[in-house]
């Protein structure tokens, strides 16, 4: 990603790390990290993987490379796929410096896990392949395992994700007027300039295409779009 990103600039609507390619974005997903690079080291807790730790950087040096070379899309990042297959939910907590329970780890497991001082996540969402443990059966079968994440428990993504923005790893959900990109722009660009010329009229009233209507002036309106994630 760091030699090309220059080139994919303003090319993808979003990007989930790099190595596999996937249409027009990339990624690098934990799976193949765990999978390939077992990362285990013996503590007083047993045998501990520390494979979320080399994701976690991994997906960092991707995202700040696009937020130079791209930067309209730092906010398009997102984080994944969801998690090894070995194990998808307790490798998606330790990613974000949380343990299997949803809570920051502690003592000589956050060292281990890279997470003395941990840093919140940009990330612009989470890409989901609904693994089951070992990817045993079906996707649309609900598990045994309380660490898999097929499609009936999606549920446990979301107490994830209400977790992890709770204890600071990633940002809340943003409300307000926000820049649509992606397949609803047809040319980024363009859309941006015309903020300026929106601003300019001095409405003191929006009427989005969708949502309800703006009654705090287009000039705030416009200022709020324009904030970075």
């Amino acid at each position: 990603m760091g030699n090309d990103q220059a080139w994919l600039a303003g090319r993808s609507t979003a990007t989930t790390g790099w190595s596999e390619s996937l249409g027009r974005s990339r990624r690098l997903p934990p799976s193949t990290i765990r999978r390939r690079y077992p990362q285990l080291r013996g503590t007083r807790y047993g045998v501990v993987d520390v494979a979320a730790r080399r994701y976690r950087s991994l997906w960092w040096n991707g995202w700040k490379a696009i937020a130079k070379h791209d930067p309209m899309r730092r906010g398009k990042v997102l984080f994944g796929e969801t998690a090894a297959i070995s194990s998808p939910m307790d490798t998606l907590y330790a990613a974000l410096c949380l343990g299997p329970e949803g809570k920051p780890f502690k003592g000589r497991m956050r060292e281990l896990q890279g997470c003395a001082n941990p840093r919140k996540l940009p990330i612009g969402g989470i890409a989901i392949h609904p693994y089951s443990k070992d990817a045993v059966g079906s996707v649309f079968r609900r598990a045994a395992t309380k660490d898999s994440l097929p499609l009936p428990h999606v549920g446990r993504l979301h107490a994830l994700i209400d977790g992890a923005a709770r204890h600071g790893r990633i940002p809340r959900g943003r409300s307000g007027p926000q820049i649509v990109r992606g397949p609803h722009t047809a040319d980024p660009d363009l859309a941006m300039a015309s903020l300026s010329v929106l601003a300019a009229t001095n409405a003191n009233t929006v009427l989005p295409g969708h949502g309800e209507p703006w009654l705090d002036g287009v000039k705030n309106a416009v200022d709020l779009a324009r904030r970075p994630r």
